[in-house]
C-alpha cells in the first residue's frame, strides 16, 4: 500500500529491484548465484544518494515482505510440509526474495511442495538467461502452493489419526507405491501409510 499510495507503476518495478539487489549482492559475494545485473546495483546506489526518502520508504516495504514470507514459512512449518531446518534457513537472512525466473511461459520453483499437493519440490536455480518472474505474481503462486500444500496435509493427519485408531489405516515402515498408500509430511518427513479402504483412499489424496 505505500508504494500504491505513490500512484506511479514505475515504483514497484523500482522497488522489486531494490529488493532484488540487496539479495543477490550477498549471493553474488558468496559465490551462489549471479543473478543480479550490475547496472541495477548501481542504479540503486544512485538513488540512494539522490533521493534517500525514497530508499527509506522501499526499506519499510521490504521489512513488511520479510514479516509475511517469515509468517508463511511459520505455516509452512506449523502444517508439517517443512523441517523446522529448512525454515531455520529459509529465515535466517531475513532478504528472501522470490527469484524464480520464466522459463517455457512458466515460473519455475516452488509451485508446490511435494506430492501432497500434487506438485513437484523446489529445484535449484542457477545463474542464466531467463528473466525474473514478476515479484507479485511469484509472491501469489508460491502463497497459494504453501497454504494448499499445508492445508491439505493437515487434512491427511487427522483423517491418518483417525483411520489409525479405527485400525483401518497401518503406517509403512519405508517408501512405498500403491493403489492403497498414500503419503503424509511429519515435520517435513515423507510417511506412508497404507488402507484397505478404497474410499478412505479416495477422500485422501482428492
Amino acid at each position: 500500500k505505500p508504494l500504491a499510495d505513490l500512484k506511479s507503476p514505475e515504483v514497484f518495478r523500482l522497488w522489486q529491484t531494490y529488493v532484488a539487489v540487496k539479495r543477490g549482492v550477498r549471493l553474488d559475494a558468496l559465490g551462489k548465484e549471479h543473478l543480479i545485473d550490475q547496472a541495477d546495483v548501481q542504479a540503486m546506489k544512485a538513488m540512494a544518494q539522490n533521493n534517500p526518502q525514497l530508499i527509506a520508504l522501499f526499506e519499510s516495504v521490504r521489512q513488511d515482505w520479510i514479516k509475511y514470507n517469515d509468517a508463511l514459512v511459520k505455516y509452512m512449518q506449523d502444517t508439517g510440509v517443512i523441517t523446522p531446518k529448512m525454515a531455520k534457513e529459509w529465515t535466517r537472512h531475513g532478504d528472501y526474495f522470490p527469484f524464480y525466473r520464466l522459463a517455457e511461459e512458466d515460473v519455475v520453483g516452488p509451485r508446490g511442495f511435494r506430492s501432497i499437493a500434487n506438485v513437484t519440490p523446489p529445484k535449484a536455480l542457477k545463474g542464466g538467461e531467463n528473466p525474473l518472474g514478476d515479484f507479485f505474481e511469484n509472491v501469489v503462486r508460491n502463497s497459494q502452493a504453501a497454504i494448499q500444500a499445508g492445508s491439505k496435509n493437515v487434512a491427511a493427519q487427522r483423517a491418518t489419526a483417525q483411520g489409525l485408531k479405527l485400525k483401518e489405516v497401518v503406517r509403512l515402515p519405508r517408501k512405498s507405491t500403491g493403489v492403497n498408500v498414500y503419503l503424509v509430511l511429519d515435520n517435513g518427513q515423507e510417511v506412508y501409510y497404507e488402507s484397505a479402504d478404497p474410499l478412505f483412499i479416495d477422500a485422501i489424496k482428492s
